[in-house]
């Protein structure tokens, strides 16, 4: 009864580490080295990463976001940076590798 008792107590603990991989958190440094931050404005230069596995009316829909400047509207936990589909919006549409975007 008692190492049940342990394994319940620190669970939800074990649970909640995640080991981000290899790699991870990318560094927030657009196709430049410069630094990237929250709300700044950014040239999206690919989308190479967020555009395989999708149907072509996305992939097309992506794609005509390249030489386009967006807002990052968010940098998740791993260092993608976040991105609206509509410039004057905040929502967060799409991801990229920081690589991906350059300065505006």
């Amino acid at each position: 009864m008692f190492r049940w008792a342990v394994f319940i107590y620190r669970w939800p603990q074990a649970m909640t580490k995640k080991e981000m991989p290899a790699g991870f958190p990318l560094s927030p440094r657009d196709a430049g080295g410069n630094v990237l931050v929250l709300g700044v404005l950014v040239t999206v230069r690919s989308v190479e990463s967020c555009k395989n596995g999708l149907p072509v009316e996305d992939q097309e829909r992506l794609m005509a976001l390249v030489g386009q400047k967006r807002k990052i509207v968010q940098f998740d936990r791993f260092g993608f940076v976040w991105l609206s589909f509509a410039e004057t919006e905040n929502s967060e549409d799409f991801c990229l590798f920081p690589s991906e975007v350059s300065l505006a």
